[in-house]
């Protein structure tokens, strides 16, 4: 999730547990501990481009390294608590916001580790986009009615978990459910579908179909009433990392790259160095990956090169929006 929703959010859970302590200073402890999982951003090596991507929400977002992560909050934060706080109810407040943090980056689409270092996969709800506005003006509007009273903090945490179970949960079984019946349409019984909701909103989705090694990329709009509208995207083969030498460093680091992007690898339509992770483009129903690695075929021991194409131009710009207001392409 962006910063300012972590930061209200923290804010705002903090000041849910306030009891006579000082509001402010309360808000601004639990907004800054809410920040400080992903300072993982900075793991990170010229070397070994998919250092990042690794461990980002990774261990410093598990629900068991947060008792961990708040006593780094509480020391950083001495300044703030030290002449109006206990030491436990500094950290008390540090640790429900560091933990606000991981829970929300686990609703995104991402993958989070909540569990780590126990061997589970990383939970990836996606019942709210990494960012959406209408969510953090809740938690806003919220935050700033509980620095005058305590009760509006309480409320406005139900009102943003009503908005991600309600409606983004409701939302995400829709989409996935269309995804589901386009698929049966198709004969495509056994295949793994994945819905992710767009940038910003809840209306528009993003349905992967992955069948026989080939991966179907559409979109839908979901209106709250009335009928969806279905965008028939691309479709691409998977690459398999498995083309390389067994020796090489191009090997290696597919396979990692593959565990990453949960097998969704797709090469570049363009450019057959550059090896894309699926899951993720500019528009829905696109299988320009967003980001991925470069890969010197002749030189495969070579270190990769991350890269990420942003497509920004007026007509994707304009194509994203006629999705998102369910108008036909």
């Amino acid at each position: 999730m962006d910063v300012l929703t972590h930061a209200v959010l923290g804010a705002l859970s903090a000041s849910a547990l306030r009891a006579k302590s000082p509001r402010y200073r309360t808000a601004a402890i639990g907004a800054i501990s809410a920040l400080l999982p992903d300072l993982d951003v900075f793991i990170r090596s010229a070397e070994d481009p998919l250092l990042v991507l690794e461990y980002h929400r990774h261990f410093s977002h598990s629900l068991l390294f947060a008792p961990l992560g708040a006593v780094l909050a509480t020391f950083l934060l001495w300044p703030l608590w030290r002449n109006h706080f206990t030491q436990l109810r500094a950290y008390s407040i540090s640790l429900t916001s560091y933990v606000s943090a991981c829970l929300l980056d686990a609703c995104t689409s991402y993958g989070t580790y909540l569990l780590w270092p126990l061997p589970f996969e990383a939970v990836a709800l996606s019942i709210v986009a990494v960012i959406d506005p209408a969510f953090t003006l809740v938690l806003a509007i919220a935050l700033i009615f509980s620095l005058a009273r305590k009760p509006a903090a309480v409320y406005g945490m139900f009102a943003g978990i009503l908005y991600l179970v309600a409606f983004g949960g409701l939302q995400h079984k829709r989409a996935h459910q269309t995804a589901k019946n386009w698929a049966t349409e198709r004969q495509m019984m056994d295949a793994r579908i994945e819905v992710k909701p767009t940038l910003a909103n809840l209306l528009l989705w993003r349905t992967l179909v992955v069948h026989q090694n080939q991966i179907y990329a559409n979109a839908v709009f979901l209106p709250p009433f009335g009928e969806a509208m279905w965008y028939e995207g691309a479709s691409h083969a998977l690459f398999d990392p498995n083309t390389y030498p067994k020796e090489s460093r191009a090997y290696k680091d597919l396979q990692r790259f593959y565990q990453l992007t949960n097998g969704m690898l797709i090469e570049d339509p363009d450019d057959p160095q550059r090896i894309g992770d699926g899951r993720y483009a500019m528009l829905p129903h696109s299988l320009v990956p967003l980001w991925g690695i470069e890969i010197n075929i002749s030189k495969p021991d070579e270190t990769p090169k991350f890269f990420t194409q942003r497509d920004n131009s007026p007509m994707v710009r304009n194509t994203f929006l006629q999705m998102l207001f369910g108008r036909p392409l």
